[in-house]
């Protein structure tokens, strides 16, 4: 799961309600929020020696990484040390990217040893607006994760969700006279996910949820117990045992 939105709206202290967390810090701003970490990664190999080694012997059933466009920033480092640069835009031709692409790959492989040992992966990351110009139609700003696109493609694609978080915002018109009116945006402090694409927002989930829940851990209780049961029904009929600790 990818939670990303704007930047203070809570999208670490709702990944760390997730079943026992362990947060990997990838840029110090997880100390107010009670739930396990790690001290912050400083390189890449860090981080390998923690997810082969640490990790494994721990029973945490998320893993929480905070955050994924920080993370990339030690992928991007981590490239430039291999090819010799210093910094991965130094690398010609677009091969520094390609190298990132395999980095993140590398990651994932390693994420999914957890995964398929049924526990939770939430990525949380800060949001962009980029511009897109449709070929169908008119060119609009659209909301989407703070990761180069190369990066910004891979965690996508991995993940099942891709959760935007938001404060509900409403507009009203107001006269301003003379026959002009003006639209005027209110904002009154509720928290939202976006849970499906819109056309101003990269959004996706394969949890059954609506295009829109209140951001908290309540709105994922129903959809993941679901996700369980099913697995379940599988395993009984495979005769195979699930692991203890899921929602």
């Amino acid at each position: 799961m990818l939670i990303y939105g704007e930047n203070g709206i809570g999208k670490s202290t709702l990944a760390a309600q997730f079943p026992r967390p362990i947060i990997l810090n990838m840029e110090d701003g997880v100390h107010s929020i009670d739930a396990d970490s790690t001290d912050r990664f400083r390189s890449f190999r860090e981080l390998q020696d923690f997810l082969t080694i640490d990790l494994p012997q721990t029973d945490y059933r998320t893993v929480v990484i905070d955050t994924a466009d920080w993370l990339e920033k030690l992928l991007m480092d981590e490239v430039a040390r291999q090819a010799g640069k210093a910094t991965i835009e130094d690398i010609g031709f677009g091969r520094g990217y390609q190298s990132l692409e395999k980095l993140w790959k590398q990651v994932f492989t390693a994420l999914e040893f957890f995964w398929n040992q049924n526990r939770h992966i939430v990525f949380t990351c800060h949001e962009i607006v980029d511009r897109f110009a449709d070929p169908e139609g008119d060119t609009f700003n659209f909301y989407r994760p703070a990761l180069h696109r190369t990066g910004s493609g891979c965690v996508t694609e991995w993940c099942d969700e891709v959760l935007f978080c938001k404060h509900k915002r409403y507009t009203r018109k107001r006269d301003e006279g003379y026959k002009q009116e003006r639209h005027i945006a209110l904002q009154t402090g509720e928290r939202v996910i976006v849970c499906n694409k819109q056309a101003a927002i990269e959004a996706k989930n394969r949890l059954g949820l609506p295009d829109e829940v209140p951001m908290s851990i309540e709105s994922f209780y129903q959809p993941l117990k679901n996700v369980v049961a099913n697995i379940q029904e599988v395993v009984v009929q495979e005769e195979v045992s699930v692991p203890a600790g899921m929602f």
